[in-house]
């Protein structure tokens, strides 16, 4: 699958070559114009940029006329509509209202939500023909998810999933080998984002299989701008380890 990752904006230059695609942070590419004219960079370029929307680092997401105002900002390839995490109806609902102001500028993506099995295939159904970019998101058991939809909707054209963070690296691997057994092309069609690989190093810690990945103290990495030499070299050594999973 692809890899993007949430990297200090005094570093995104140097280290997003080591990333398939990009993510940025809407409510950094508001605050930052560095981080901002990077990510403009990036797309100017033909690199797929998804804008996210803010909701794991906030709490919430950006409303959308800040999600817009950050759009025009970097001209993403995706917006991912804002979402609340176990409130499906309002994320359907903004979906809805986000598709209808943003395209045709900006392809609009959308996170799964449903609490349980029926209403996640209700809003499957609902999305799945629209959506540029289906979400998966991080504190939901979503690989159970994605299997409860492959075995009812295993005749659909899948769009293109990404995973919101990381969890585990087996989560990583036991997701590449249920797409491969529903006939999803994870090299292409499936992305995942995450900030570990850096939180982790500056921290001074390196990924083994055995280490759990949760449990970083690092916040809001754009930040971080006086990285040592010890901190890069394992930042590196992680990103080499993750690409192992992904």
């Amino acid at each position: 699958m692809k890899l993007a990752m949430e990297l200090p904006t005094a570093y995104l230059a140097e280290y997003s070559p080591l990333c398939d695609i990009d993510f940025a942070l809407a409510q950094e590419v508001l605050e930052d114009k560095a981080y901002a004219a990077f990510y403009k960079k990036q797309s100017a370029a033909g690199r797929y940029v998804i804008l996210d929307n803010g909701f794991h680092e906030l709490g919430h997401p950006l409303d959308l006329k800040s999600l817009a105002e950050a759009a025009e900002l970097i001209d993403p390839s995706v917006v991912i509509a804002p979402d609340w995490l176990g409130e499906p109806e309002k994320t359907l609902k903004s979906f809805e209202t986000t598709l209808t102001a943003f395209k045709p500028k900006w392809p609009v993506g959308c996170v799964l939500g449903g609490k349980t099995q029926e209403e996640r295939q209700y809003f499957f159904n609902a999305v799945y023909s629209r959506t540029a970019l289906l979400c998966l998101p991080f504190k939901e058991p979503r690989l159970d998810w994605f299997r409860d939809l492959a075995d009812t909707f295993y005749s659909y054209r899948w769009p293109r999933i990404h995973l919101l963070g990381v969890n585990e690296l087996q989560e990583l691997a036991d997701f590449r080998q249920t797409f491969l057994a529903n006939g999803v092309n994870h090299d292409y069609f499936v992305s995942v984002d995450t900030g570990k690989p850096m939180k982790w190093a500056i921290q001074g810690t390196r990924l083994t299989l055995s280490k759990s990945l949760r449990g970083s103290t690092t916040t809001r990495l754009a930040k971080q701008d006086k990285l040592t030499p010890t901190q890069k070299a394992d930042f590196l050594y992680n990103t080499a380890f993750l690409r192992k999973y992904v």
